[in-house]
């Protein structure tokens, strides 16, 4: 799977919650603007419509219905509204814009329905007759017992619809101008979170390399702080375990190196692992070359190849021990056991080499002069006896 880089998984996510939440505004404050000004025109609407209607019930109650189409269009100019007058059956009786044999009934118009139930009615909605969108208020005129008047008064919302637009052109542009300036904001955030993390895993990489010795710097940031901190005291007690692991092999191969007696140890596929200077020089082979190579490889004896092929076979503590005599005329004496594991299974091997010419050598003077005493003890008692015989 491809890796990102932080900054590139923080910079979209921010960018992306900034750009949401600004056009999410920009849409509510359009929407809330748009609906406050249609309520606005809605009042005035129901202003005029309760104005006009006055009249026109006033010109119906004195029979002047002839009067009604041209009074209808009078007040639609002077309130510079269109004005619809319907019976309570929805038939059109007169309209300022339009002559009323040419419409069709409006008993299924929402506002006339709303009008007749709640006394008000609203709608808006594109006209059939104009092609606009219109918004639509209508009143009922109730006079019993004579027949409801409905009065009807409508405005185009062109210029609410061409505010609308060029208020949302301001905010589109202001948007914009928001979202650039929130992108900056983001990639410096981003940049500033990923800048700290960047100089830990430079440090981290330090760590990696065995450089212990330079601490992390840490941030700022409580959260990364903690990390850094963490890290430093992590490194902190590498460097310690490390300087006494150093200590300890100095130690060990100081005493390997001080050593008399040859030392080989090997682990359970007969690999050496260990060979001192003492060893190297008794079996006459390069210890540094010998490290991690087989047995039979470097050391071609095979009564020490046969003894450690015991040894791995047994449990136990087990010893055993074969004498031979080396390339240069050297006597050796070799023992071997068994190296015990943590989990107290056989972990490998342990040869122990000696070298016993010295001591092979004082064997044959003892054997000599032991031969030679009893040859000298044995002439005089010879010559004792035969003289006593004679």
């Amino acid at each position: 799977m491809s890796r990102r880089r932080l900054i590139w998984q923080l910079f979209p996510s921010y960018l992306l919650v900034t750009l949401v939440a600004i056009f999410a505004v920009a849409w509510y404050a359009t929407y809330a603007l748009r609906a406050s000004w249609i309520d606005r025109i809605a009042a005035d609407l129901e202003v005029r419509a309760h104005l006009v209607g006055g009249r026109i019930v006033r010109s119906i109650d004195e029979e002047r219905t002839t009067w009604l189409q041209p009074l209808a269009v009078s007040l639609g100019t002077e309130s510079g509204a269109r004005i619809t007058v319907l019976d309570e059956t929805g038939a059109v009786l007169a309209d300022s814009d339009e002559l009323p044999k040419r419409m069709e009934s409006h008993a299924d118009r929402p506002e006339f329905q709303e009008a007749l139930l709640h006394g008000v009615g609203r709608s808006s909605r594109a006209s059939p007759t104009l092609g606009e969108n219109m918004m639509y208020v209508a009143v009922a005129f109730v006079r019993s017992p004579l027949p409801t008047i409905i009065v009807r008064a409508a405005l185009p919302l062109t210029t609410v619809d061409a505010a609308i637009h060029e208020i949302q052109t301001r905010i589109a542009f202001g948007a914009a101008l928001s979202a650039i300036m929130s992108a900056m904001a983001s990639l410096w955030i981003s940049r500033r979170i990923a800048r700290p993390l960047r100089e830990m895993r430079r440090g981290a990489a330090r760590f990696a390399r065995g450089d212990l010795k330079r601490p992390l710097a840490v941030p700022r940031t409580e959260e990364i702080a903690s990390l850094a901190e963490v890290l430093n005291q992590m490194a902190g007690q590498l460097d310690g375990h490390i300087a006494e692991l150093e200590r300890q092999r100095g130690e060990r191969e100081a005493i390997l190196a001080s050593m008399s007696e040859g030392l080989v140890a090997v682990d359970t596929d007969e690999r050496m692992l260990i060979v001192n200077r003492a060893a190297a020089t008794l079996l006459g082979v390069d210890a540094a070359r010998s490290l991690g190579r087989s047995v039979q490889e470097i050391i071609r004896n095979p009564d020490i190849q046969r003894l450690v092929k015991s040894a791995l076979a047994r449990d136990g503590t087990i010893e055993d021990a074969i004498s031979f005599a080396s390339a240069d005329g050297r006597a050796l004496e070799v023992k071997a056991s068994v190296l015990i594991g943590p989990g107290g299974t056989a972990g490998g091997a342990v040869l122990v080499l000696n070298d016993v010419t010295h001591l092979r050598r004082l064997e044959r003077v003892r054997s000599d002069f032991v031969a030679n005493v009893s040859h000298e003890l044995k002439t005089p008692i010879t010559a004792i006896k035969g003289f006593v015989e004679t």
